[in-house]
């Protein structure tokens, strides 16, 4: 699965609906959890699935139309792409980042972040 942009709650990012946010308080959960902070999260456009290089460069493609809002939230918030990978065998996965993409991230001024899952086999 493809990371999202994380960023304050309240700022608008003009013309992009977020993939799923929450604020700080709102209860989740069959439990009675409640949220500890706020979160508005935007996917890649790409097809689930696709390889991480695919998936953020879509996803540059799209938050660079919006450079300026997206710049704008990042003063105030934290601000990033983050990237779960889940896998499932034993092989040892690697993620490639073009100096491009690198440079289109640093200039949105938005962050990196990998969150990587190794689950075993799988068992079905």
């Amino acid at each position: 699965q493809m990371g999202f942009v994380e960023v304050g709650h309240r700022q608008q990012v003009a013309g992009v609906q977020p993939t799923r946010r929450w604020v700080k308080g709102e209860p989740y959960g069959d439990k009675g959890g409640i949220r500890t902070h706020s979160r508005w999260e935007l996917a890649s456009p790409a097809t689930a699935g696709s390889p991480f290089e695919t998936q953020l460069s879509a996803l540059l493609d799209l938050l660079e139309q919006r450079a300026e809002s997206i710049r704008a939230v990042a003063e105030s918030f934290e601000a990033g792409v983050q990237v779960a990978a889940k896998f499932y065998d034993s092989f040892n996965p690697g993620f490639h980042a073009s100096a491009r993409d690198i440079k289109r991230l640093a200039d949105l001024t938005l962050s990196l972040d990998f969150d990587i899952y190794f689950l075993g086999e799988p068992t079905s």
